[in-house]
Protein backbone atom coordinates (compact mmCIF):
# COMPACT_ATOMS: atom_id res chain seq x y z
CA UNK A 1 0.00 0.00 0.00
CA UNK A 2 2.85 2.43 0.71
CA UNK A 3 4.15 2.23 -2.89
CA UNK A 4 1.01 3.72 -4.59
CA UNK A 5 0.99 6.61 -2.09
CA UNK A 6 4.64 7.42 -2.85
CA UNK A 7 3.99 7.21 -6.61
CA UNK A 8 0.98 9.53 -6.26
CA UNK A 9 3.04 12.08 -4.28
CA UNK A 10 5.77 12.01 -6.93
CA UNK A 11 3.20 12.50 -9.69
CA UNK A 12 1.68 15.47 -7.82
CA UNK A 13 5.14 16.98 -7.26
CA UNK A 14 5.97 16.62 -10.95
CA UNK A 15 2.68 18.27 -11.93
CA UNK A 16 3.30 21.15 -9.51
CA UNK A 17 6.81 21.68 -10.94
CA UNK A 18 5.36 21.71 -14.46
CA UNK A 19 2.69 24.21 -13.40
CA UNK A 20 5.22 26.55 -11.74
CA UNK A 21 7.47 26.39 -14.81
CA UNK A 22 4.55 27.32 -17.05
CA UNK A 23 3.57 30.20 -14.74
CA UNK A 24 7.16 31.49 -14.66
CA UNK A 25 7.22 31.67 -18.46
CA UNK A 26 3.88 33.54 -18.45
CA UNK A 27 5.11 36.01 -15.84
CA UNK A 28 8.15 36.97 -17.88
CA UNK A 29 6.02 38.08 -20.81
CA UNK A 30 4.12 40.77 -18.85
CA UNK A 31 6.65 43.61 -19.03
CA UNK A 32 5.40 45.47 -22.14
CA UNK A 33 3.43 48.67 -21.58
CA UNK A 34 1.12 50.13 -24.21
CA UNK A 35 0.59 53.51 -22.52
CA UNK A 36 2.56 55.90 -20.31
CA UNK A 37 0.12 55.07 -17.51
CA UNK A 38 1.18 51.41 -17.71
CA UNK A 39 4.83 52.43 -18.13
CA UNK A 40 4.73 54.11 -14.70
CA UNK A 41 4.51 50.61 -13.20
CA UNK A 42 7.70 49.46 -14.95
CA UNK A 43 10.05 52.46 -14.55
CA UNK A 44 10.61 55.42 -12.24
CA UNK A 45 12.45 58.75 -12.38
CA UNK A 46 16.21 58.18 -12.47
CA UNK A 47 15.99 55.00 -14.57
CA UNK A 48 18.03 54.97 -17.79
CA UNK A 49 16.07 54.16 -20.95
CA UNK A 50 16.49 54.28 -24.71
CA UNK A 51 13.63 56.05 -26.50
CA UNK A 52 12.82 55.84 -30.21
CA UNK A 53 10.64 58.79 -31.22
CA UNK A 54 8.09 59.01 -34.03
CA UNK A 55 10.75 59.95 -36.59
CA UNK A 56 12.94 56.94 -35.69
CA UNK A 57 15.60 58.89 -33.77
CA UNK A 58 17.02 56.91 -30.84
CA UNK A 59 17.88 58.79 -27.63
CA UNK A 60 19.38 57.37 -24.45
CA UNK A 61 18.83 59.21 -21.19
CA UNK A 62 17.51 59.22 -17.63
CA UNK A 63 13.84 59.65 -16.85
CA UNK A 64 13.38 63.02 -15.14
CA UNK A 65 9.60 62.79 -14.93
CA UNK A 66 6.86 60.48 -16.20
CA UNK A 67 3.15 61.25 -16.20
CA UNK A 68 0.13 59.70 -17.92
CA UNK A 69 0.78 61.79 -21.03
CA UNK A 70 4.41 63.01 -21.03
CA UNK A 71 7.93 61.74 -20.53
CA UNK A 72 10.74 64.11 -19.54
CA UNK A 73 14.12 62.69 -20.49
CA UNK A 74 17.53 64.04 -19.38
CA UNK A 75 20.18 63.56 -22.08
CA UNK A 76 23.65 65.05 -21.60
CA UNK A 77 22.24 67.72 -19.29
CA UNK A 78 19.40 68.65 -21.67
CA UNK A 79 15.78 68.05 -20.73
CA UNK A 80 13.58 66.76 -23.55
CA UNK A 81 9.78 66.58 -23.19
CA UNK A 82 8.00 63.87 -25.19
CA UNK A 83 4.28 63.29 -25.46
CA UNK A 84 2.92 59.75 -25.56
CA UNK A 85 2.16 60.15 -29.27
CA UNK A 86 5.78 61.26 -29.91
CA UNK A 87 7.28 57.98 -28.64
CA UNK A 88 7.38 54.81 -30.73
CA UNK A 89 9.28 52.47 -28.37
CA UNK A 90 11.20 52.51 -25.09
CA UNK A 91 13.86 49.96 -24.12
CA UNK A 92 15.67 49.43 -20.85
CA UNK A 93 18.80 47.45 -19.97
CA UNK A 94 17.64 44.58 -17.77
CA UNK A 95 18.88 41.21 -16.60
CA UNK A 96 17.84 38.14 -18.57
CA UNK A 97 14.93 36.00 -17.36
CA UNK A 98 16.20 33.50 -14.82
CA UNK A 99 13.59 30.90 -15.81
CA UNK A 100 15.30 29.72 -18.99
CA UNK A 101 18.67 29.53 -17.22
CA UNK A 102 17.11 27.40 -14.49
CA UNK A 103 15.51 25.12 -17.07
CA UNK A 104 18.64 24.68 -19.19
CA UNK A 105 20.80 24.26 -16.09
CA UNK A 106 18.51 21.59 -14.65
CA UNK A 107 18.50 19.74 -17.97
CA UNK A 108 22.30 19.95 -18.19
CA UNK A 109 22.75 18.73 -14.63
CA UNK A 110 20.34 15.85 -15.17
CA UNK A 111 22.09 14.93 -18.44
CA UNK A 112 25.45 14.90 -16.65
CA UNK A 113 24.04 12.72 -13.88
CA UNK A 114 22.45 10.35 -16.39
CA UNK A 115 25.77 9.96 -18.19
CA UNK A 116 27.55 9.28 -14.90
CA UNK A 117 24.88 6.76 -13.88
CA UNK A 118 25.23 4.93 -17.20
CA UNK A 119 29.01 4.80 -16.81
CA UNK A 120 28.74 3.49 -13.23
CA UNK A 121 25.74 1.19 -13.88
CA UNK A 122 27.71 -1.80 -12.55
CA UNK A 123 27.67 -0.35 -9.01
CA UNK A 124 24.15 -1.70 -8.39
CA UNK A 125 22.42 1.50 -7.32
CA UNK A 126 18.78 1.19 -6.30
CA UNK A 127 16.03 3.48 -7.61
CA UNK A 128 16.12 5.88 -4.67
CA UNK A 129 19.86 6.44 -5.11
CA UNK A 130 19.40 7.10 -8.84
CA UNK A 131 16.63 9.63 -8.13
CA UNK A 132 18.79 11.30 -5.47
CA UNK A 133 21.78 11.59 -7.82
CA UNK A 134 19.58 12.99 -10.61
CA UNK A 135 17.95 15.47 -8.21
CA UNK A 136 21.22 16.70 -6.74
CA UNK A 137 22.87 17.25 -10.12
CA UNK A 138 19.71 18.86 -11.57
CA UNK A 139 19.69 21.24 -8.57
CA UNK A 140 23.39 22.06 -9.05
CA UNK A 141 22.75 22.67 -12.77
CA UNK A 142 19.77 24.88 -11.92
CA UNK A 143 21.94 27.00 -9.63
CA UNK A 144 24.62 27.37 -12.28
CA UNK A 145 22.03 28.24 -14.96
CA UNK A 146 20.41 30.89 -12.77
CA UNK A 147 23.85 32.32 -11.90
CA UNK A 148 24.82 32.61 -15.56
CA UNK A 149 21.48 34.21 -16.48
CA UNK A 150 21.85 36.74 -13.66
CA UNK A 151 25.02 37.98 -15.36
CA UNK A 152 23.33 38.52 -18.75
CA UNK A 153 22.01 42.05 -19.32
CA UNK A 154 20.35 43.21 -22.54
CA UNK A 155 17.93 45.80 -23.86
CA UNK A 156 14.31 44.79 -23.22
CA UNK A 157 11.38 46.44 -24.98
CA UNK A 158 9.22 47.86 -22.17
CA UNK A 159 6.96 50.27 -24.09
CA UNK A 160 5.47 50.20 -27.58
CA UNK A 161 2.95 52.73 -28.80
CA UNK A 162 -0.37 51.12 -29.52
CA UNK A 163 -2.06 51.58 -32.89
CA UNK A 164 -4.73 54.26 -32.71
CA UNK A 165 -7.27 52.62 -35.02
CA UNK A 166 -10.18 50.78 -33.41
CA UNK A 167 -10.86 49.86 -29.79
CA UNK A 168 -8.03 48.36 -27.77
CA UNK A 169 -7.92 46.69 -24.36
CA UNK A 170 -4.63 46.26 -22.50
CA UNK A 171 -3.85 44.70 -19.13
CA UNK A 172 -0.72 45.33 -17.03
CA UNK A 173 0.39 44.49 -13.49
CA UNK A 174 -0.22 47.24 -10.92
CA UNK A 175 2.14 47.18 -7.93
CA UNK A 176 2.25 50.16 -5.58
CA UNK A 177 3.32 49.90 -1.95
CA UNK A 178 0.89 47.53 -0.27
CA UNK A 179 -1.48 47.24 -3.26
CA UNK A 180 -1.26 44.66 -5.99
CA UNK A 181 -3.62 44.20 -8.90
CA UNK A 182 -4.20 44.70 -12.59
CA UNK A 183 -4.48 47.92 -14.58
CA UNK A 184 -7.00 47.53 -17.41
CA UNK A 185 -7.02 50.22 -20.09
CA UNK A 186 -9.75 50.48 -22.73
CA UNK A 187 -9.13 52.79 -25.73
CA UNK A 188 -11.51 53.71 -28.53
Amino acid sequence: MARPVVAERRRRSALLCLLFTALAQTATAQGLAGSFEQLQVLVKPGDTVTVVDGTGVETKGKIAELSRSTLALLTEGTRRELGENDVRTIKQLRTDSLANGALFGAAGGAAFATTALIIFADEGLDASEVVTVLGVYAAIGTGIGVGVDALIRRQHLIYQRQPTSGPHVSVAPWLTGQRKGLLVTLRF
